[in-house]
């Protein structure tokens, strides 16, 4: 048995699901926590939180990509879905479904109205036919990727499109894909791929990408850094190694936070030739996903709801500050002061302040 197996045995048999209030958050980061006992736990409530609507998804909400008035979802069994506002009220206005498979991720490139899925089995790019969402607004224009996608993140200009995926399949790992648009014989619109490498062959579970550096996460084997352009044999410029198994990536000025799933939150400082820990939350929650909102992570802690845990962009300190009880939190989306929850319970939005007696 490895070592990582019989650490995460001897951690899920501490690893007790508390059920708390914010009253009681205290307790119960003492009790549930792997924080030891010289370490000071710090609890602010800096942040109100403040639901002010609930979406019914149909299918569990998996993830969520806002673009303007536009909120983007990927519903598991239910497929692809657009919502809009009209007179302050969230409505569906288009639901398509791709393949039997679930949907799991979804991006959407709006200089070229490209929508972006993944589910289980492959990934799709589709184009909208209009600035209105008529009766069936997006139309297919390419497959690319295949299954175990587990994150991407893209760029674009006009008429060019350039995705970076990362793939659990130890055959595929980290690839790049860049989409041309032209014109068919027949004068319809085509977006083809005009390159499609492998980088490195490997198993990796998700990314970010800021300026010309790209951070990717690699399971219990760590993350790494890319500096962009990379093509097919590039290697990372900077590897650490992570005592969880490391699921996600985000840049936070000169810091990388990685979810590292039972371990917590692991704080990086970034520079052009090394990753050097800096803080680690190990909490009552198992890190799966970030997003940020300021100085602020919003933590994805699947059956253990949602977390949010106070940064520090000078000694990249982490505290928590409090939790959320939500039944199965899958990820996180902040568009301006408002926070998306991608849960089971369908999309829970939030309305975020600081709280003025924090």
């Amino acid at each position: 048995m490895s070592i990582s197996n019989i650490f995460r045995q001897k951690f899920m048999k501490k690893n007790i699901t508390v059920r708390i209030s914010l009253m009681t958050l205290s307790i119960a980061v003492i009790l549930g926590s792997c924080v030891t006992p010289n370490d000071p736990i710090r609890i602010q409530t800096e942040i109100l939180l403040t639901q002010v609507d609930q979406l019914n998804t149909i299918g569990y909400a998996r993830d969520i990509f806002m673009s303007d008035s536009l909120m983007f979802v990927a519903a598991s069994q239910a497929g692809g879905q657009i919502w809009t506002q009209r007179n302050g009220e969230w409505g569906m206005r288009y639901q398509r479904e791709f393949s039997t498979a679930e949907l799991e991720l979804v991006r959407y490139d709006a200089i070229n109205r490209l929508w972006m899925t993944a589910d289980k089995r492959s990934g799709y790019v589709l184009a909208m036919d209009s600035t209105q969402l008529g009766p069936d607004p997006a139309f297919p224009l390419q497959q690319f990727s295949d299954s175990n996608t587990q994150d991407f993140v893209f760029d674009s200009a006009p008429d060019s499109l350039a995705v970076w995926l990362a793939d659990l399949d130890g055959s595929d790992g980290f690839k790049y894909f860049n989409f041309k648009r032209g014109l068919d014989p027949f004068g319809l619109l085509t977006w083809e791929i005009t390159t499609g490498e492998k980088i490195k062959v490997a198993s990796y579970t998700g990314m970010d990408k800021s300026g010309d550096r790209l951070g990717i996460a690699r399971s219990e084997l760590g993350v790494e850094v890319f500096n962009l352009p990379v093509q097919a044999g590039s290697q990372p410029v900077i590897w650490a190694d992570t005592p969880g198994e490391a699921l996600d990536v985000n840049f936070y000025n000169d810091q990388l936070l990685v979810a590292d799933n039972w371990a917590g939150l692991l704080v990086f400082q970034v520079t052009d030739t090394t990753l050097t820990e800096l803080d680690q939350l190990a909490m009552n929650g198992w890190v799966k996903h970030i997003d940020l909102w300021g100085d602020y992570a919003f933590l994805s802690c699947a059956g253990n709801g949602l977390f949010v845990a106070k940064l520090s962009p000078t000694d990249g300190k982490v505290s928590i500050d409090q939790s959320i009880p939500i039944s199965y939190v899958y990820d996180v989306t902040v568009a301006g002061n408002l926070l998306y929850v991608a849960s089971r319970e369908g999309i829970m939005i939030y309305q975020i302040e600081m709280n003025p007696n924090g």
